[in-house]
């Protein structure tokens, strides 16, 4: 049993040390020649601008109907309104003021 554990541990050691020597020559091959990195982190990075970006145009949109919404309500009632008063294609909203009786 204790020779089990021996040889599992010596194999874990190896493999470790192998791993952590290969990774370590790759990376300083990578920095010398100016190596690009792994495709597939800018892979991810391309999914994560697509997403954002489709995000970024659904708010876009949906603030849009909410404009065009509050246009058509707007015009609506502008014929309705008398506190309105328009010059030159402007609209201004007349100041009324309402005292408080006592």
């Amino acid at each position: 049993m204790v020779l089990g554990i021996l040889l599992y541990e010596a194999v874990e050691l190896a493999y470790n040390t192998i791993k952590l020597s290969y990774n370590s020559v790759h990376g300083i091959y990578n920095w010398y020649y100016q190596v690009e990195s792994d495709n597939r982190l800018a892979h991810t990075d391309a999914i994560i601008e697509h997403t954002d970006t489709q995000l970024l145009i659904r708010t876009i949109e949906s603030l849009t109907n909410k404009l065009t919404e509050l246009e058509d309500k707007f015009d609506t009632n502008m014929g309705k309104s008398s506190n309105l008063i328009c010059d030159d294609d402007v609209t201004y909203k007349k100041n009324i003021e309402i005292e408080e009786l006592d």
